[in-house]
């Protein structure tokens, strides 16, 4: 700190800001530990920086440092309450920790600011859906579709809900309004095999699973449903 006083006040905030750049340079291409010390030094020469706290935030975030993340965006939240790239940062990171209430608070006082965000209705439906509020959770994505009808995550989401809520014929017609936009995306097929299964269309099912390990044959998650899909078809 006494080296600190020494610098004149105005020179501070141009040191601070000048880090804070440094440290958004570094976190682009995922150096968390050198954009953290830059992140840490802007704020000893302007502590009231929002921004900063923010980055700082979403890059203890990126190296999973949840718990430390939320408390950065919480004190960017103090300096100022209507930051929204915090509440959506924020929100984010609850999501990352399955404290879903919490986040959906964030969602919500985000949408307050910013209500035509595509993301923050995605972000809403996913807190929804991990509170099991299958119905409210559709509807977030059906309002995040409205502002924008090629909204991929929107899509997929709404139709991993529709399978929850026992909509399958919907579900499909979600996944396969997504495989126009991107036939490649193994996520689609995966989920569609879902509701293939849930219906007892096993041999559907498991062609949607192939589908997806031609794309992506590592898949872990696809190769598991494949075991269980040809057990029940044996049956």
């Amino acid at each position: 700190m006494r080296i600190l006083e020494k610098i004149h006040p105005k020179k501070r905030l141009f040191f601070a800001l000048d880090l804070y750049h440094q440290g958004n340079s570094y976190s682009k291409i995922g150096r968390y530990d050198e954009a953290l010390q830059c992140y840490d030094l802007s704020l000893k020469h302007n502590p009231r920086d929002a921004n900063v706290w923010t980055s700082r935030g979403i890059v203890l975030a990126g190296s999973e440092h949840f718990k430390a993340a939320v408390q950065s965006f919480d004190q960017a939240l103090r300096i100022d309450p209507m930051h929204i790239k915090a509440l959506k940062n924020k929100g984010k990171v609850l999501l990352r920790m399955g404290d879903f209430q919490r986040a959906l608070i964030c969602c919500r006082e985000a949408l307050d600011l910013d209500p035509n965000s595509v993301s923050l209705w995605v972000m809403n439906g996913l807190a929804h859906y991990g509170l099991q509020n299958f119905r409210e959770s559709i509807r977030c994505y059906d309002r995040a579709l409205k502002r924008d009808q090629q909204s991929l995550s929107a899509m997929i989401n709404k139709g991993i809900a529709l399978n929850k809520a026992g909509n399958y014929q919907e579900a499909h017609t979600c996944f396969d309004l997504a495989r126009r936009i991107d036939p490649d995306l193994p996520v689609i097929y995966t989920n569609k095999a879902i509701s293939f299964y849930y219906q007892g269309n096993y041999l559907q099912a498991l062609r949607c699973i192939e589908r997806t390990l031609a794309l992506d044959p590592e898949n872990e998650r696809a190769k598991s449903l494949r075991s269980i899909i040809e057990s029940r078809r044996a049956e």
